[in-house]
């Protein structure tokens, strides 16, 4: 009997164990849905923050769902890469080295370099350009009927230029403090051979031009640009540039050229430049690497760059009024533009510098080993071989037959 009832009892917790497991079963089963629900809500929920923290000027950044925290997401920000530039090149104010940057760019991305006709010509039309003044990709080129990037020389032109490249082009140039850029290109362009009076001495030496510069400008024999150079490239009426004297007039221009231009780069302050271009464009260090020596090579040896007698310098100020008005104007929008970047800006340039810096050194040395950068909070790893050091010195001429074979060949 006492057997029975225990094989009873065992009976009877088997089968309610076994009811239990039943429920349980049945009981994740009907929560299984909610569950999926409620998982469902918080990945979609947590999208939705980050995806948020990334509108900016109309665009949405796609992000995967929980690949980056909120907090990370907000550090990185909102970059779109833009490929297409059109920069307008100044005479004498570094432009030489935005050039070589943005050839090399073009060349490394597959990009279309916008070339004059003639070969070995450093200028793109005379005045207003026209469809038979530049070449057009082939259609054997991977990016037929399309121009990316104008280098050249060539004066601005917004409406030719806005038919020529796409809507995403952006506009860059570059100043610099009118009178050291008329130094350099006095001496550069030997402008004093067209200062003369006859068969008598000309204007020999830059103290006699700045000493009257008025008098000098009356017996100048050449069309050579020497009065308010800046502005007349970027596009002031040429029959009023160099004679204007309404300022208002000027300002007006310049308020124009503010709104047509991205960005506009300042020669004295070219590293701050080329990162903000660097940020700008969404572009990697390595894309705004030049060589120091180039600037070396576009000055003028054995010339005296102190600041002039203030006498000399007012005589200059007064006949080319519009260019200072343009330089003081843009100087003072790079450094808000450079403000509104945050604390750190410095700190990418001091970064920027050394990689220059190492550049440069690298290349001064004969070796056939690459020198690799590693990875830093300011820029990717990347790679520095003997054909970019090659690359970094090659001028606007090279630049033209080297881009010409790889188009056309």
């Amino acid at each position: 009997m006492a057997i029975n009832r225990r094989r009873s009892s065992a009976q009877r917790l088997m089968k309610s164990m076994e009811n239990r497991d039943v429920r349980v079963a049945v009981l994740v089963v009907l929560l299984l849905p909610v569950m999926t629900v409620m998982a469902l809500y918080l990945v979609l929920s947590r999208e939705q923050a980050v995806l948020q923290t990334t509108v900016k000027g109309g665009l949405t950044e796609h992000v995967f769902p929980l690949a980056l925290t909120l907090l990370e997401e907000e550090e990185e920000g909102l970059c779109i890469l833009n490929t297409d530039a059109v920069f307008i090149h100044t005479p004498a104010c570094g432009s030489d080295v935005v050039q070589s940057v943005l050839f090399r760019f073009g060349f490394q991305k597959d990009l279309f370099v916008t070339l004059p006709v003639r070969p070995g010509n450093p200028s793109i039309g005379s005045g207003e350009i026209l469809p038979e003044d530049f070449l057009h990709p082939s259609v054997n080129f991977s990016r037929p009927n399309q121009l990316n990037i104008l280098a050249h020389r060539a004066r601005y032109d917004k409406d030719t230029m806005r038919k020529m490249f796409p809507e995403t082009a952006q506009y860059v140039t570059i100043l610099r403090h009118p009178l050291p850029r008329f130094e350099t290109d006095f001496f550069n362009s030997k402008m004093y051979r067209y200062l003369s009076e006859g068969s008598q001495s000309g204007a020999e030496s830059l103290k006699d031009y700045l000493d009257e510069p008025k008098h000098w400008e009356a017996r100048k024999s050449t069309s050579y640009c020497t009065r308010n150079c800046m502005s007349a490239v970027l596009g002031f009426p040429l029959d009023e540039t160099m004679n204007m004297r309404d300022t208002q007039a000027a300002i007006d221009v310049i308020k124009q050229l503010d709104s047509d231009f991205a960005l506009v780069l300042i020669y004295e302050y070219l590293d701050q430049s080329l990162v903000l271009l660097k940020r700008h464009m969404c572009w990697k260090v390595q894309d705004i690497i030049y060589d120091t020596r180039f600037l070396f090579f576009s000055k003028v040896r054995n010339f005296d760059y102190r600041p002039r007698p203030e006498d000399l310098a007012e005589n200059f100020r007064r006949l080319n009024m519009v260019d200072y008005l343009l330089y003081e104007h843009f100087n003072r929008t790079l450094w808000a533009k450079i403000a509104e970047e945050g604390p750190e800006f410095d700190e990418e340039v001091d970064c920027y510098r050394n990689v220059l810096r190492k550049v440069s050194q690298y290349c001064r040395t004969d070796t056939n080993k690459t020198a690799i950068f590693r990875k830093h909070k300011w820029h990717e790893k990347f790679r520095v071989n003997r054909d970019m050091c090659k690359m970094l010195l090659r001028r606007t001429e090279e630049w033209d037959g080297f881009l010409r074979r790889r188009y056309y060949v």
